[in-house]
């Protein structure tokens, strides 16, 4: 499976299976990749804490994209705090997607699916 942008169609994942084993998650992960490469989950499982349900990949699996534009959406100080918004663009320049690895922060990138639609 990958993501792609709803808008153009560029993929902006590489290819990931569904992560259904969360035991191993390491809940006090700040500073690190939360989830391994090569998987997706979903925020409802693995982080029930956000108040809508994104799809969460590993920030290594993001294709194709870019930061955003707007200088206000990229804060943190030593990666990218994910407080602002949606901080991606895929190469076309549509958001897609926040990443959030800061050192603060599990790091992952979660895509929004009114954003991004999932592909066999």
């Amino acid at each position: 499976m990958k993501l792609y942008c709803k808008t153009c169609g560029v993929a902006v994942t590489n290819d990931l299976q569904e992560m259904t084993d969360i035991s191993g998650l390491d809940r006090e992960a700040s500073g690190k990749d939360y989830l391994p490469r090569g998987v997706y989950s979903f925020t409802d499982k693995v982080l029930p804490h956000m108040k809508s349900t994104e799809i969460v990949v590993n920030n290594h699996d993001v294709i194709n994209c870019n930061y955003h534009w707007d200088q206000s959406r990229l804060n943190g100080c030593c990666g990218q705090d994910g407080c602002d918004g949606l901080n991606r663009v895929c190469i076309n320049g549509h958001e897609v997607g926040t990443e959030r690895s800061d050192c603060w922060t599990y790091h992952f990138t979660s895509f929004d699916p009114k954003v991004v639609e999932m592909i066999d």
